[in-house]
């Protein structure tokens, strides 16, 4: 008896470091494929291309090429809110702009808002306090509305509010790391479209730089905290040890 349990206590570990050797396989396999600079050749004249394990075929279609992180932006710039009318009774104007705020209107309808009148008032009167009050107020309020759109990973609202925060506190270091993030959060959205258009394409792992793992990799560098880009990873790197261990 004592010797049917060793035999089979034997073939138990033989079993677990079979599994294991082949699960290095794989990752090996993964390890090589991905890092390597080049693709093998072509198949010759009148050959079939062989068919490629994870789901990529020598020769295929490169892919779309990265968009550049450090391009302009087109939300960078600034835009002016003020009216550009005469102000004559800075007490009336400053009721009516005090009125907005109350009521929420603060950047909004175009010329029948709090920020827009308040901007009047400085134009006329630069050292006004309570419309210099009245800005400031506005813009810690338009501030937590940009954080929350970044949080919220809402691209376009956040660049829609952008400029006109720059225009008014262009060098507040909040708004300085809020565009950074705004441009990390962009890039990583358009990598994250372009590793979708590659995964349809089967560019799984190849060409360098140009494929699903690498820009899924990159988007979820730039944008950490995304459960998204985590779970599209993970996905992907499970499907690339299943065909690696079908192969």
């Amino acid at each position: 008896m004592k010797a049917e349990g060793r035999d089979l206590s034997i073939q138990k570990l033989r079993l677990a470091v079979g599994l294991a050797g082949l699960v290095l396989f794989a990752l090996g396999y993964l390890a090589v494929a991905h890092f390597r600079s080049e693709p093998p050749p072509g198949p010759g004249v009148g050959v079939d291309e062989p068919a490629d394990p994870l789901g990529t075929v020598a020769g295929s279609d490169p892919g779309e090429e990265d968009p550049d992180p450090d391009r302009e932006r087109s939300w960078r710039g600034k835009v002016s809110m003020g009216t550009g009318a005469a102000v004559t009774d800075v007490a009336a104007v400053l009721a009516a702009a005090d009125e907005a705020l109350e009521q929420g209107r603060l950047i909004q309808p175009e010329g029948d808002n709090a920020l827009s009148r308040y901007l009047d008032i400085l134009e006329a009167e630069p050292d006004n306090e309570a419309a210099t009050e009245g800005v400031h107020a506005i813009v810690v309020t338009l501030m937590k509305r940009l954080r929350g759109h970044l949080d919220r990973r809402e691209i376009d609202a956040a660049a829609q509010l952008f400029p006109l925060l720059n225009s008014l506190i262009p060098e507040d270091p909040d708004l300085i790391a809020a565009g950074h993030r705004l441009e990390r959060l962009e890039h990583a959205g358009e990598l994250y479209a372009l590793a979708l258009k590659d995964l349809e394409h089967g560019r799984l792992i190849r060409p360098k730089n140009r494929n699903a793992l690498s820009r899924l990799k990159r988007a979820a560098g730039l944008d950490p905290d995304n459960a998204v880009f985590a779970n599209q990873l993970l996905e992907l790197e499970r499907r690339l040890v299943d065909d690696a261990l079908a192969a």
